[in-house]
């Protein structure tokens, strides 16, 4: 699983990645990955999703926590680790359903369908 860390000023580590409970999370409280461009929701669309990235490895940390060590970073590091964030979040879905180029279509359930 790919991860970032931030470290803080006062030394303190933080590793944000996401998992299926933490992506869940993001969308359950109403927000999909293609807010955080739209310039209308980034607004608080983005601190959300950079809590509920913090959230899979710091599972007790406040919002306002979360916004602070956000804050803390430089504006192209605020960039680089955004992109990073959504490529763990879609590959948080691509392992959830798996790759349908995948040659290997055999699981250990059958699935039949009818009209």
């Amino acid at each position: 699983m790919k991860k970032v860390t931030v470290t803080t000023t006062d030394g303190k580590q933080y590793v944000l990645t996401f998992n299926r409970k933490t992506a869940a999370m993001f969308g359950d409280m109403g927000y999909r990955v293609g807010d955080i461009t739209n310039d209308g929701k980034a607004f608080t669309a983005v601190p959300v999703f950079v809590w509920c990235a913090l959230k899979a490895n710091h599972p007790t940390i406040r919002k306002d926590k979360a916004e602070e060590v956000w804050d803390a970073l430089s504006p192209k590091s605020k960039s680089k680790v955004l992109d990073a964030l959504v490529d763990m979040y879609a590959a948080t879905y691509t392992e959830l359903m798996g790759s349908e180029n995948d040659e290997d279509d055999e699981g250990n359930a059958s699935v039949e369908f009818e009209e």
